[in-house]
């Protein structure tokens, strides 16, 4: 499979770029991109004929997280390289934002390979998922879910012409807008998508647009009417 790495330093990724080469990947690395997308604030399209694609731990996540609304509508398996080993909400956070999974420099060659499995017949099982006919409506559907999450459903359905800010859903949720609240809404959002994938095979569903906030994905809507 063929793997775009797109990093800060070529030889930061030497590492990887032999473990990538064990798992009998074909393997390229770009500084370029990145000094481009600062230039120009855009990133090719033709990169999407890369089936993963990994963003290395030499750009920060905020400009990670700004690349990635150029990839998130591909379909791409998108891997931020990070130094450190997540927790499970840290690790969430970021998935939430549009990133498939994230992979750490600590992490083991099996860790590596297991996390580009999953990540890649994942993909492969929403697209099967797709073909089946809907059983349920999705009013019926969201009336399963809690409160909270069904009241996140109703206002992005609601703003269909641009996105719902975090701290927006936040006060909308509790009526205030704080670290601990914006972390609670984070992994509702994640356990919404799951609830969705599971149901109507769309992965993803509620996407993060950096900066603006979320919205449902024109594929979402799709599957639904």
């Amino acid at each position: 499979m063929r793997v775009l790495i797109v990093t800060n330093n070529i030889e930061n990724e030497m590492t990887l770029h032999e473990q990538l080469c064990r798992l009998n990947h074909e393997i390229y690395i770009t500084r370029d991109l990145y000094v481009n997308w600062l230039q120009s604030g855009k990133f090719p399209r033709w990169t999407s004929n890369f089936p993963i694609i990994i963003i290395s731990e030499t750009i920060s996540q905020k400009e990670a997280l700004e690349i990635l609304e150029y990839i998130i509508s591909w379909e791409t398996i998108c891997l931020l390289k990070t130094d450190e080993v997540l927790t499970i909400e840290e690790e969430g956070i970021l998935c939430d934002g549009g990133f498939d999974a994230c992979i750490s420099t600590q992490g083991s060659f099996s860790e590596l390979r297991e996390t580009i499995f999953n990540c890649s017949t994942k993909e492969k099982k929403g697209i099967d998922i797709q073909k089946k006919q809907l059983t349920v409506t999705f009013k019926n559907f969201q009336e399963q879910l809690a409160p909270k999450d069904q009241q996140i459903i109703s206002v992005l359905l609601k703003a269909t012409d641009r996105p719902i800010t975090r701290k927006e859903l936040s006060n909308i949720l509790w009526h205030k807008c704080t670290n601990a609240t914006l972390s609670q809404l984070s992994l509702r959002i994640g356990k919404i998508n799951k609830r969705i994938f599971n149901e109507y095979g769309v992965e993803s569903a509620i996407q993060t647009l950096w900066g603006k906030g979320y919205y449902f994905k024109e594929l979402f809507y799709a599957n639904i009417n």
